[in-house]
């Protein structure tokens, strides 16, 4: 049933607590914790069950994704303090690895389709963030600024986005390519969803302030596939977009899957999938150029842009896990080492007492 894929029995906990507890061995345990390392070649098979031995006594049940040299992928996870799957890619490394043992390929049922994997989760119905932090986001949608001429709230609203280090961002048109005339400029702050209405502008050239905002490197635009907007801005008014956190290719990144946003936030959040897709569906349609904009359309535009900035929150982190544990380790480095230099001085002096 199981395939032993490595087993090491001894971790470098285990050596670093065998140099501080056993004078007599310092010298092995050093050379032990000096030369210790463990190959992560894991040749598995995508979705083929494992189980994984942590340092920490945890048994780990999931699917295998994808690894590296250092790290494994690993979904579906099912640990001993849960009752559920959790759906979202988690990564184990080669410093919290003990054991990995696979199902043979006979063993394991076949592959969870994606439809399957997206009616499971939503059977789930436990957001995944703080109730009131997602009452906030649903609220935002409703407390939208919306701007049909160049009036004193489209300054209001520019001077709070030119100070944000972060904004969310997308188009809204009548159709698709690079061709259809832009119909709404829609940017969003952690508070607050900015409408701009660019077809009422009569404007010859694209509005400074808000050229000035989409090619400010200091400010991260987040967009969920970022094509569509920066060949339109381009292409129309050779803009550059600048500085683009695009959480469609940090969705792949960290998970290997090509997600819309409503499944991004099935995917990561376990949001209803009904949330903003109707929002979604709307993206390209006629309704965009119809004025007056009903309230509805508005709050349809709000939508699209006001969860980018958490799921980028969460995408980011996970992107740069490897990188804090690396800092972590190596931040840490200096207080072992002083533990292995004060067991050295102490083992010395317990041989010459010998």
């Amino acid at each position: 049933m199981f395939q032993n894929v490595y087993e090491q029995p001894v971790t470098k906990y285990e050596y670093f607590c065998l140099c501080l507890y056993s004078p007599r061995s310092y010298k092995l345990g050093l050379a032990a914790w000096l030369c210790y390392s463990i190959n992560m070649s894991y040749k598995f098979n995508k979705n083929q069950k494992l189980l994984i031995q942590l340092i920490n006594g945890d048994v780990i049940e999931g699917q295998f994704v994808s690894s590296t040299s250092s790290r494994l992928n690993v979904r579906n996870c099912l640990t001993p303090h849960t009752q559920t799957k959790d759906p979202s890619t988690q990564h184990f490394y080669e410093s919290e690895i003990v054991n990995v043992k696979a199902f043979e390929l006979e063993d394991v049922q076949s592959d969870t389709s994606e439809e399957q994997l997206k009616v499971e989760v939503e059977a789930n119905k436990v957001i995944k963030i703080p109730q009131n932090k997602y009452n906030a986001l649903k609220a935002l949608n409703k407390s939208y600024v919306y701007m049909a001429t160049m009036d004193a709230r489209y300054y209001t609203a520019v001077d709070d986005l030119v100070n944000c280090e972060t904004i969310a961002c997308t188009i809204l048109s009548t159709d698709f390519g690079r061709a259809a005339p832009i119909e709404l400029l829609v940017l969003a702050t952690w508070e607050q969803v900015y409408i701009f209405d660019i077809s009422l502008y009569n404007c010859k050239q694209f509005p400074d302030a808000l050229k000035y905002i989409l090619e400010c490197e200091d400010i991260v635009k987040v967009v969920h596939d970022s094509r569509g907007l920066v060949d339109c801005m381009h292409h129309q008014y050779h803009i550059k977009v600048m500085n683009i956190f695009d959480t469609y290719v940090a969705t792949e990144m960290v998970s290997d899957e090509k997600l819309t946003l409503p499944e991004c936030l099935l995917y990561y959040f376990n949001f209803p999938l009904t949330l903003i897709k109707e929002a979604m569906d709307l993206k390209q349609m006629s309704e965009w150029g119809r004025r007056p904009l009903s309230d509805e359309i508005k709050q349809y535009a709000a939508m699209n842009v006001q969860y980018l900035i958490t799921l980028k929150n969460h995408l980011q982190k996970q992107l740069l896990k490897e990188f804090h544990e690396r800092v972590l380790k190596h931040s840490q480095s200096t207080i072992e080492q002083s533990y292995l230099n004060a067991q050295m001085s102490l083992g010395s002096l317990n041989i010459n007492k010998e």
